[in-house]
């Protein structure tokens, strides 16, 4: 909008950089064009399919990062039923510690900080079964760690495979949280699917995802 401040529009002049970046995990952007457009009303920012929806005080680089990546999950690879509704906010969000560690970034910490937020804050099993669990902090934060524990399960090689794989192969598609369990399995190996089903299905939140495996906190 007209006078809008310098420290609003800088951020969204690394778009390019950032659709790289995603790039590189998640397999070339789906759409032949995409940018943001930013407006005064007061609205939650919104992943509209090749024009983001960035209201003027959502306007960070880490908010742009998480609606680009809706380009890939949300509204390429869509949702079968809103109760999946983590299957777009646990991707999106990991894509912001992509970023940070594309930037030089401690991703690992970032994780652990989320960990620390659901234990301070309780979680839930992932599919949603109430409106309110649809994008509650565990769609968001609970989610991004399930995909974070993928990763230092099975290492960076294989974990960009599977990402770049399961955006390409369901891309025009509807999915559930079953379709991309028996993708891990299918792809990643049975342990891979066991340690996902974990973070989907458990009452309680699992432990930090940790290098070699799953750290027990004390």
């Amino acid at each position: 909008p007209p006078g809008t401040a310098e420290a609003v529009s800088a951020p969204y002049r690394r778009t390019g950089e950032i659709l790289e970046a995603l790039s590189d995990w998640f397999g070339p952007y789906p759409f032949a064009t995409y940018g943001s457009a930013v407006v005064t009303a007061r609205l939650p920012a919104l992943e509209t399919a090749t024009l983001s929806t960035m209201p003027v005080t959502s306007s960070s680089e880490r908010v742009i990062v998480h609606e680009a990546a809706h380009q890939w999950f949300g509204n390429t690879v869509a949702l079968r039923d809103w109760s999946d509704v983590w299957l777009n906010e646990g991707f999106a969000t990991y894509a912001e510690l992509l970023w940070a560690e594309h930037q030089g970034q401690d991703g690992q910490a970032l994780a652990h900080a989320w960990h620390a937020t659901l234990q301070r804050r309780g979680t839930r099993p992932l599919i949603a079964v109430t409106p309110d669990q649809m994008f509650d902090t565990s769609a968001y934060q609970r989610g991004a760690l399930a995909l974070h524990a993928l990763r230092l399960h099975t290492g960076d090689p294989a974990f960009r495979r599977f990402l770049r794989g399961y955006a390409a192969g369901e891309a025009g598609a509807v999915v559930g949280t079953g379709d991309l369990l028996a993708y891990v399995h299918r792809t990643l190996g049975p342990g891979a699917a066991v340690l996902l089903r974990q973070w989907v299905e458990a009452p309680e939140l699992p432990s930090r995802p940790h290098a070699q495996g799953i750290l027990t906190l004390p």
